[in-house]
């Protein structure tokens, strides 16, 4: 993912310098017209909405068009959502980043080494848990804590703490259950009581089914330009705050604009959250490309693949959904960004 978002961030910023002017819509009915994706995007400036368009459907076998209150998986965007809870009970003193994995888990590997920080800056040289081969069947059931932990000892170590920086969900899944263990109430609640509801996030859920008949989309790849259905559900309980969440494009701006505008934790946190390490802040990528520092997580989960991003000079967020995708992801979502950037640049 970091490398990915990386080059991505990097074309973003050319773009802005010198991009063309192109028609975001019928850049958008391409995609669709072109087999090449479909989905919903989301812009906001200054914290409000100035465009969001949704293009091919949500449900092709009850043909049911994609719309602004479709809801989607958004996978690894979900750890941004722990990153903010996690911080926040710091702020609140009832954790630090010092403290270690140990004080919770004493049976995970080099636990007496890990700390939070290293947890939520992906330095704790713990296994990515869904690297781990058949693991995608394995998580289609619901899986309790026992279990998790289980496949995450079984995992072992990757590399000594603090040495390297690799992506890994079990870092976000034991963030999940510490959380859990402080707060004494499931993540479910912790999230709708410190975050949903507070936002008025009502499309916003976590560890949910399924449910086309409340607007959720269902997933497709491309066979042979047909576009054919995805049965693999995961099961959302099981992944945790790591991949756990379903929300629409509009929904996740309003809570990247909500978080790093000081709503959600304070401008000091907002500031060591965003201070990077070989491109990693605390659960959110930050890169600095020629002077201009961007924030932004992608997510994939069971054919959904999703993309936020946040430029705090210009005030912007972007938030892609997409539950259908026959080109990779990033070259799409960069020509996305173009059009509004280019446009911008013009006014």
């Amino acid at each position: 993912m970091k490398k990915q978002l990386i080059v991505f961030i990097g074309l973003v910023c050319s773009v802005i310098t010198y991009g063309q002017q192109v028609n975001l819509d019928q850049l958008l009915h391409s995609f669709e017209a072109e087999h090449k994706a479909m989905g919903t995007v989301s812009v906001f400036k200054n914290g409000a909405e100035v465009y969001n368009k949704s293009f091919g459907k949500a449900n092709l076998a009850l043909n049911k068009m994609a719309d602004e209150n479709t809801i989607y998986r958004i996978g690894s965007i979900s750890k941004v959502f722990t990153a903010s809870v996690v911080l926040k009970l710091i702020e609140e003193k009832k954790l630090q980043l010092s403290t270690q994995l140990s004080t919770y888990f004493s049976e995970i590997p080099n636990s007496n080494k890990i700390t939070i920080k290293h947890l939520l800056s992906h330095q704790s040289g713990l296994f990515n848990i869904t690297d781990e081969e058949g693991f995608d069947t394995w998580i289609r059931k619901r899986r309790n804590r026992k279990e998790m932990i289980g496949k995450i000892v079984k995992g072992g170590l990757m590399f000594e703490v603090g040495t390297q920086t690799a992506y890994s969900n079990s870092n976000f899944i034991l963030l999940s259950y510490i959380v859990e263990d402080i707060e004494k109430k499931p993540f479910a609640r912790v999230l709708k009581e410190r975050i949903f509801e507070p936002l008025n996030l009502e499309r916003t859920s976590f560890g949910t089914e399924l449910n086309p008949n409340k607007n959720e989309a269902f997933s497709y790849y491309s066979n042979k330009n047909v576009w054919t259905p995805i049965y693999q559900e995961t099961n959302l309980k099981s992944t945790m705050g790591a991949g756990g969440i379903a929300s629409t494009a509009q929904e996740v701006n309003e809570f990247f604009n909500a978080l790093f505008t000081g709503q959600i934790i304070s401008n000091e946190m907002i500031k060591k959250m965003t201070t990077p390490e070989n491109e990693w802040g605390l659960g959110i990528s930050v890169v600095n490309f020629q002077g201009m520092i961007i924030y932004g997580h992608d997510g994939g989960i069971d054919g959904f693949q999703s993309l936020a991003l946040y430029l705090p000079a210009q005030k912007i967020s972007i938030a892609f959904t997409f539950n259908a995708t026959n080109v990779p992801t990033t070259p799409t979502a960069i020509q996305i960004l173009q059009t509004y950037l280019s446009s911008e640049a013009k006014k």
